[in-house]
Parts: C-alpha cells; structure tokens; sequence
C-alpha cells in the first residue's frame, strides 16, 4: 500500500507538471489559431478517458517493476520498506529475505562513505552518489544510487533509484590501471612522450629522461598550448610547428644535457583531418657518445696503424741507406787517402765526406723514429738533465720569453739513454719558444709522477696504450700561436712541419725516442691559447742483465783472410778494396748459400767472417748457424744497418756473434774492428 501511495503521490506531481504544460500550449495555440495536442494524460483527458488516479498508481507500478533499474524506498532509519524486482535481483536476495533489511546491513564500507550520503540526501532533499553493496553470494555489486526525500503523510520516506554499475566501473578501472602502467612504463624508459590535439594543446606529456625539465607529470603541462610552455626550446618549438603543420619526420634535438632522437607523427580522423600530434623522444646521448669515443678511437687506431707503417718505412730507407752510405764513406776515404796532400779536389772530396756524415747522422734519427735507434740505457733522474740544459736554453730563447722550471723534488729515477733524453728536452722546449715568437710569452717545464690503472688506460695522441704502472711524466706548456686540430693530426709525421722547410724530423723522432722508452705523448692544443706536451716514461725497474757481448782484444798480428757476405755489391767491393789495402786478403760472397760454401771449402783459412744481417733468401742469423756447425770457433763479426741492441736481441739465445759493426761504418772503424779480431 506504500508503494502506491508513493507511486500515486510521484504520478500525480508528473500529471500536474504535464496538464499544466499542456493547458499553455493550448492556450498558444488558442491565440495562434492552432490547436495543439499536449501529452498521453493530457489527451485521454481531453478525449474524456475515466482514469482514476489508482489506475496511473498501478500502471507505474507495473512499469516499475519492469524496469531493469533498480527502485526502492526506506524509511527514516534506512530500512527496506519496498523494493522492486530489479532491486532484489541485483543483490541476488528473494522478496522476503530483503525486505526489513537496514541498508547498512547490505553496504559495504568505501572511501564515498554512503551513510553520509544518505544523510545529506535525508536533509537536502536530493543526492546522487555511488555506493557497493554485498551480493547474496558474497561478492560486491557496486551502484549509482540517486535519493529524493518525499513526505507520505506524517511520515518522511526516502525513495531511491539505483543502477548496476559494477562492470562499467570494473571496465573504467582497467582502462585507468591501463593507462597508469603506460605511464609507469614510459616514466621507467628512456624515452618522452608529448601529444597535442589538433590546436596544439597538451594532452599528454610523461618522460623519463635525466634532465629533461621539458616534460610534464602528473597532468601539469595539460590543456597548455604546447609551443607556450615549451617557448623555453626555440628547436623543439620549431619542430612542433612542423609536425603541427602535418609533417611526418625524424629529428635529433639535445636539451638540458641530454641528446634526444625525436619522432614526430600527425594524429588524423576518418576523413583524413589532422586531428592532434605526437611526438616520441627516445634518449641517445649514450649511444652518440659511445659511437663518438669508438669514432676516435677508430682514428686514434688509424694513426697509430699510419705511424707504424711510416716507422716500418723509415727504418726500411735507413737501412737501405746505411748499406749506401758504406760505399760513398769507404770510397771517399779510400779516394781521400790516395791524392797527394796539395790535391785540388781534396776539399771536394772532404765535403762528400761531410756530407755523408750528416746523412749518417739523418738516418740514424730514422732508425730513432722507427723505434731502432742504438740507445745506452741507465738510470738517471730526469731533472738533473734539466737543470743542465736550462741555463743553455735560456740563452737560446729570445728575450721576450721566459722558461720556468717546476720540477717534483721527489721524481723517480727512470731507465734511459742520457743523449736521446737530452735530444727530447731540448726539442720540444725549443719547439716551445718557436711558438711564442716575436710576442712576450712563457715556456713552463713541468715534471711529476702518475700512477695508471687498468680502468685509467688509454690511447694517446701517438696511438700507444700505456700499461698499468708508474710513470714520470714531462709536461712542456707555452701559451703561444696553438694548434688545430689538422695540424696536431700530422704532426708526428716524418718531415711534416709548419715553419719553414728543411727543418728534419722533428716531433717525429722524439716520438720515436718515447716509443724506444715504452712511454708515451700527449698533446693538448688550441689556437691562440697555447699547446701542451706531456711526455710519460716508465719509472725504472730493477735492472736487467745487459746483452752478453765478448770481450774485444786488439792483436799486434798483421794480414789475414775475411769472408765478406753481403748482398750489396757496392759494400763488397767497397769492403775488398779497403781490406786489401791494409794487407788483408778477401773473400766475398753475394748471399747466404754462396758465403757458406765459400766458408766450407777454405775455412781452415780463414780468420773473420764479416757477415751481414739483412740478407735475402738467407738471413744472418741461419748463415750464423751453418758456420758455427762447420767451425765452431769461427770469428763472426756481424754488420747491419739496424742498431747494435736490436741486433742481439734477435740473436736472443744463439751463440752471440765476436763483434758487431754499424752502418754506415768509416774505413776507420772498420779496420779497426778487423785488426782487433784477427790474432
């Protein structure tokens, strides 16, 4: 009976809505001179139909019933009064089991608190909220709830309508886990993600990229003009504008630090509009640091590989030259000791002489360039050769530039050649003070020690990875003309040079120095700031065993006879006419095979082998062996272009040789190492 009642009281307030409007409409229309018909109700009215008003509470009753919706009604202590059928089957309980029940028997306690709503619906009048409530079966059925407070006599009765919302708030959850992994996904990755409707405002911008201040959380940058907030970045600006603009296209853009490969893809509808923009940035600055380190140290390979081969090149044309040099030394002197001493073309012939020296003393720093220069290493410190070099310098330098020494007290000692370290001093404090020119400057020489580690290894301007280890480092500054980078590139080369030509090796052979040191170089450089120099040497070790080499005693004993094997023809006729000379008598031979038959068939007469290292078909070294098995005594004095300490050790573990002889000798040194050997 309450239900109707209700339901009466709802239809009557529709009726009274619905013939009010429709008298007015008939009056409009009375005055327009159209009838107009107004509602259902309003026509059965007219048409004079006897409802009563408990027929309309019925009907809507029935209509109600029927509605998928659920309706209920519940007094002033929120208990089930009526209820329809939808009601009952959305929470799975019979008619009876339901009715009497309090409403907060059946909620379940959420964060929208349904009892306040409730309250506030029973004092407003009016409240629409969400609430869930327990399933017969267990589980939760979550509702939209919509409350009106209506007065039924003395009595005040709160009628609701509720929904079944439960899969489309399961359905709106799964889309907002959806999107909150999306975010969480883009915020862990490195990468940026910015979208724009088709008037360029923000809907989306998330990133996960160190230092990209450009990107928006949490909605900040949303519903913004993209090109205003992000005004601060005139390059991504400019592209925004061209993706806006509807291009499609790929760019890289570094801001705050960090590099970013960006790709841009116009968002269009069903008819082809363009409908928003988005616009992807993935992290590269890594990646372009890593390609850039491999690209130089691709280079670096490069040129150590350019300077090892001009190494292998120059210590091939030194030795070649040297063998030359033996017959322009020899015969010059040869030639030189048969004019009279009032001849014309003495001093030409002096001058030849000379010359062949200075050409002696350019291959020697050749070899030093190639790393086979004849070096006498001892222990030195590396200061004291430059305090003694310092005050010759100093008068070197024009007067406008200034030497200062910072030397470490406390530097290690290190393994070298005395003459070489001073040639590398010298050189480069030199090359310094060049650099400064006419203007005031400073040449600053610097040492100290350093420590490498596995982690610290590098390759240096001069292609050479340095071991792990101690190391005395030279550093040569000047604050003069600089270098760039085309220049630094080159400088290491043989003969390369910016000043005037004819000025020798150079750079070339201090780097050859370094290398024969198992050290290394640096160069720092910048056009009109000044260049660095910072040579690293090994600090000393405990002390080697020197080669094993044989005594050498001089003989009163005159004559004799010496096997020549050379592969030169000009060293073997050079060497016969020098030997002959001096009352020796010579045997020659042109390659390795030749020279030990010859050894074979007269080798009871012979006193010396002088046997060149670098042979053709047969090397030296096997010529060696073949002798010492025919003759184990023999005196085998051995000759090459390549210095005395390499040569022993590529004899390493064979029978060392009587004597060693380097080219370019003199007729001097020759005879006298014959005399020496022959007893």
């Amino acid at each position: 009976m309450l239900l109707q009642i209700v339901l009466a009281a709802i239809t009557l307030a529709l009726l009274s809505c619905s013939r009010c409007a429709m008298i007015g409409r008939a009056r409009r229309g009375a005055q327009s001179g159209h009838a107009e018909s107004a509602s259902l109700g309003g026509a059965a009215a007219a048409a004079g139909t006897d409802e009563t008003d408990a027929d309309i509470a019925a009907r809507n009753a029935a209509i109600l019933n029927s509605s998928l919706d659920g309706f209920f009604i519940l007094d002033e202590s929120y208990t089930l009064l009526e209820f329809n059928a939808a009601f009952a089957r959305m929470l799975g309980y019979p008619r009876d089991a339901l009715l009497g029940q309090k409403l907060s028997q059946l909620e379940i306690e959420t964060p929208g608190h349904a009892g306040v709503e409730r309250t506030n619906a029973a004092r407003t009048g009016h409240h629409l909220f969400f609430t869930a409530m327990r399933h017969r079966l267990g589980h939760a059925v979550e509702l939209e709830v919509s409350v009106m407070a209506l007065h039924s006599g003395p009595r005040k009765v709160l009628v609701g309508f509720a929904r079944d919302v439960t899969e489309r708030l399961r359905a709106e959850r799964a889309l907002c886990e959806s999107e909150q992994r999306l975010r969480g996904v883009i915020r862990g990755a490195p990468i940026a993600l910015l979208a724009t409707d088709a008037q360029g405002r923000v809907t989306l911008a998330e990133g996960n990229i160190d230092g990209a201040a450009f990107i928006g959380r949490g909605g900040a940058m949303n519903g913004q003009p993209a090109l205003e907030a992000l005004r601060s970045y005139p390059e991504l600006c400019a592209a925004l504008r061209r993706g806006l603009a509807g291009e499609s296209f790929a760019c890289v853009i570094a801001i705050a630090q960090r590099t970013c490969e960006w790709t841009f893809a116009p968002q269009r509808g069903e008819a082809g509009e363009q409908i928003g923009l988005i616009a992807v940035a993935t992290d590269v600055t890594e990646r372009i640091r890593a390609e850039e380190q491999r690209r130089q140290l691709e280079q670096q390979v490069l040129y150590a590989q350019k300077l090892e081969s001009l190494g292998v090149m120059a210590g091939g044309v030194a030795h070649d030259f040297n063998n030359f040099l033996v017959g322009v030394l020899c015969n010059a002197s040869l030639a030189l000791e048969s004019l009279p001493v009032d001849s014309p073309v003495r001093g030409q012939i002096e001058k030849i002489l000379n010359a062949s020296k200075r050409a002696s003393e350019l291959t020697r720093q050749m070899l030093v360039y190639s790393g086979r220069g004849n070096i006498e290493v001892r222990s030195l410190v590396l200061n004291d050769l430059i305090r003694e070099m310092s005050e010759l310098l100093r008068a070197a330098f024009p007067r406008q530039v200034e030497l200062r020494l910072n030397l470490d007290p406390s530097l290690p000692t290190i393994d070298a050649d005395a003459g070489q370290m001073q040639q590398l001093i010298m050189n480069l404090l030199i090359n310094a003070s060049e650099a400064i020119g006419e203007h005031p400057g400073t040449v600053s020489c610097t040492t100290y020690a350093s420590d490498v580690t596995e982690a610290q290894r590098a390759v240096h301007a001069s292609g050479d990875v340095l071991p792990a280890g101690r190391y005395v480092c030279l550093e040569v500054s000047d604050n003069g003309c600089g270098m760039s980078a085309e220049t630094q590139a080159r400088i290491f080369e043989p003969f390369f040079t910016t000043k005037f030509t004819g000025r020798g090796l150079g750079l070339a052979a201090i780097l050859g120095i370094v290398r024969s040191h198992h050290g290394t170089i640096r160069v720092a450089s910048q056009p009109g700031v000044g260049t660095v120099f910072t040579v690293m040497l090994p600090v000393a070790q405990q002390p080697a065993a020197a080669p094993v080499r044989p005594p050498v005693e001089r003989s009163a004993r005159q004559g004799g006879t010496v096997l020549v094997i050379d592969d030169e023809e000009d060293v073997r006729d050079v060497v016969q006419a020098v030997l002959a000379r001096r009352g020796f008598r010579v045997l020659a031979a042109d390659d390795g095979p030749s020279g030990i038959d010859l050894f074979r068939r007269h080798a009871a007469e012979i006193d010396l082998v002088l046997l060149d290292l670098t042979m053709p078909e047969m090397s030296g070294e096997e010529v060696m062996q073949h002798i010492a098995a025919i003759r184990p005594d023999a005196k085998i004095v051995l000759s090459s272009g390549y210095s005395e300490d390499e040569t022993y050790e590529r004899l390493s573990g064979e029978r060392p040789p009587a004597g060693f002889v380097q080219k370019p000798y003199t007729v001097d040194a020759l005879i006298d190492k014959v005399a020496a050997l022959i007893g």
